[in-house]
């Protein structure tokens, strides 16, 4: 079964993307604006059958709130993710924020949203979407360049930020798939990429290059696990690990690889060819 998903890093207020860089300031709030602009990406959904997670903002009775929307297949509204994590550098313009999570579905698909510092500095976030059983973690965010800032050209790069490489940590922390979604501006810090759960870059936005990053995942399985492309969804093999969580277990996830019947051939396919570091690694996690 094919699911399709696509996220939006958001439907802001007019010219708020370049209000965000220093010195300058957003527009007031225009909630007529916002509801047309959702109505329209409901019946784009609808028309071609996806599933939206879209970024945005929503005036509320405690004030102006950032959160992400998530519209089924069919056009209407699965729910709201609101933001939790507030920027100390955001809160006179957002006064409201979120105090509960959730997670969401598309066909057999759970996923979670992390919005923007949530995903970067808050890695709890992302590890309470996985013990509900989300398999993918989207992250929307909003980076601006900044006057004097780094101009990086590779993924990762050591004179950069943390930032992208907190993308592979949130994936490899929790051993689930994590899409970053950034806006396209001139001169970024950050580009949308995609991490697989051993903490591995899926993919990236050239920088510079016009166009969407997107990815077509054929299994959401971790890679130890399901060989890629084996079409499967998803599946013991990460309830055997939350289950594990669950019972408040500090185990290692290699070591409950090796308890998972499911893994057993690639885990022998693994031990013979993992480095000796690494299996003098298992062997002080055996009992």
């Amino acid at each position: 079964m094919r699911t399709a998903i696509i996220c939006v890093r958001g439907i802001w207020r007019s010219g708020s993307l370049d209000a965000r860089r220093p010195g300058t300031t957003l527009p007031a709030p225009d909630p007529v604006f916002l509801e047309r602009a959702w109505a329209k990406v409901a019946a784009a959904a609808r028309a071609a059958h996806i599933t939206v997670l879209l970024g945005t903002e929503r005036v509320t009775d405690r004030g102006l709130q950032i959160t992400a929307c998530v519209f089924n297949a069919d056009g209407t509204i699965a729910g709201w993710q609101d933001k939790e994590q507030i920027d100390p550098s955001e809160e006179p313009d957002y006064p409201a924020f979120g105090t509960e999570r959730r997670v969401f579905t598309a066909g057999p698909l759970t996923f979670g949203v992390v919005i923007c510092r949530e995903g970067w500095r808050y890695p709890e976030t992302v590890r309470w979407a996985v013990r509900r059983g989300a398999q993918i973690v989207f992250h929307p965010h909003a980076h601006v360049s900044e006057p004097g800032g780094y101009r990086p050209v590779t993924f990762a790069d050591p004179a950069n930020t943390f930032h992208e490489k907190a993308i592979l940590c949130r994936a490899a922390e929790n051993s689930c798939y994590f899409a970053s979604v950034n806006c396209a501006s001139e001169g970024s810090g950050t580009t949308s990429a995609s991490a697989r759960p051993d903490g591995t870059l899926l993919g990236h936005q050239p920088w510079g290059r016009r166009g969407c990053w997107w990815r077509i995942w054929t299994s959401v399985s971790p890679p130890d696990c399901l060989p890629r492309g084996a079409g499967r969804p998803v599946l013991q093999h990460i309830r055997c690990i939350r289950a594990a969580w669950r019972r408040g277990s500090s185990e290692s996830r290699m070591r409950l690889h090796d308890r998972c019947a499911n893994c057993a051939p690639s885990v022998l396919q693994r031990e013979a060819s993992e480095t000796p570091r690494r299996r003098r690694a298992r062997a002080t996690l055996s009992p």
